[in-house]
């Protein structure tokens, strides 16, 4: 038995093959039912939808999602961790974000789901950080830094992809404390 295309054969789409198998010699022949029980392989998860860029308001709450895209593992129940990696590189980092990276800032995660295909989300991890004057680059005058975003299932199977944050400026409010004000 020789499999021709290997694609077809899935096993969370069939289980088992079943086909007739015929022999002849040219005066006898036989046709017999063979089955086949396909052993199922664990597959790395599939990444749908991503967004070139997401951006974010800085201040923005811990915790809050600004960003989302689908993930499909054809292994529904597997448990997926969500790795999020970039530097700071250029950063204006005035203090805050000194020796900082963009996993201290944000994270993914997803809604408790079993089945194969789930929504993850970019979330706010330190509000803190979300400063869009210390994470200002001077060399492309804004705010925006690659991130790698990597889903590994169960068995460490894993896939990449790369995106971009933008952290987006918001007028603050202005605030004084202490000192002596004068006003002409």
């Amino acid at each position: 038995l020789v499999v021709t295309d290997g694609s077809l054969l899935d096993y969370e789409t069939k289980e088992i093959w079943t086909f007739n198998v015929s022999a002849t010699d040219g005066e006898q022949s036989f046709t017999m039912e063979v089955t086949v029980n396909l052993t199922d392989v664990n597959e790395a998860p599939v990444i749908e939808d991503v967004e070139k860029v997401y951006s974010v308001d800085e201040n923005t709450a811990t915790g809050i999602a600004f960003g989302s895209f689908t993930v499909f593992d054809p292994d529904a129940g597997d448990k997926l961790t969500y790795t999020l990696t970039g530097a700071l590189t250029g950063a204006a980092g005035i203090s805050g974000t000194l020796n900082k990276t963009l996993a201290d800032i944000f994270y993914v995660d997803e809604s408790a789901n079993s089945s194969g295909k789930r929504t993850a989300s970019i979330r706010v991890k330190n509000k803190g950080l979300l400063d869009y004057e210390e994470l200002y680059k001077a060399s492309s005058k804004n705010a925006s830094y690659p991130v790698t975003i990597t889903i590994t299932d169960k068995d460490s199977k894993s896939v990449d992809v790369t995106t971009k944050i933008t952290v987006q400026d918001v007028n603050e409010d202005l605030t004084a404390t202490g000192g002596t004000f004068y006003i002409q």
